[in-house]
């Protein structure tokens, strides 16, 4: 169908009754390294996983995917997990500590010590947190935009 409708993927999609998304991630992944398919196919790494990482790794996404399944072997799984994949886990761990990270550095600027460290590390510091302040006003905007109908919940209050 790709042929007859190159570029639309919705038009194929609306044919076959699916997403949009799933005509793309399909085509994605048949016009990927064929050893892509062959895992998936082999039930070794998941269509989803698959496709996550074509997008993000691209041309690279075949070294990336056959680093992990030896990852994956040697912790004795047989199938792709997202926590093999290089650099997940510390991803997931920053994540993680993000809050805590931007409470410290919240704490090391109030510090009488801030202006003794060198000007680099000063700028490292009010960058990072330059970043913080444009994604909370992005999210605060994002907040004032959905405006709520319905009444505020009153846990504190029992209904009669």
């Amino acid at each position: 169908m790709s042929r007859w409708y190159p570029d639309d993927h919705a038009m194929i999609a609306l044919r076959l009754e699916i997403w949009p998304s799933q005509v793309s991630d399909s085509l994605l992944l048949m016009n990927g390294p064929g050893a892509i398919a062959n895992y998936v196919r082999d039930d070794m790494i998941s269509f989803t996983h698959a496709v996550e990482l074509l997008k993000e790794h691209g041309p690279k996404a075949l070294d990336v995917i056959e680093q992990s399944l030896a990852r994956s072997k040697a912790a004795g799984k047989t199938k792709l997990m997202p926590r093999f994949v290089p650099g997940k886990m510390i991803k997931k761990a920053v994540t993680a500590a993000a809050p805590a990270m931007k409470a410290a550095i919240d704490d090391i600027k109030k510090d009488k010590a801030f202006s003794h460290l060198s000007p680099e590390t000063q700028q490292k510091l009010n960058e990072i947190l330059e970043k913080f302040k444009k994604a909370e006003e992005a999210e605060s905007k994002l907040n004032a935009e959905i405006p709520t109908d319905e009444p505020e919940l009153n846990l504190d209050k029992a209904e009669v």
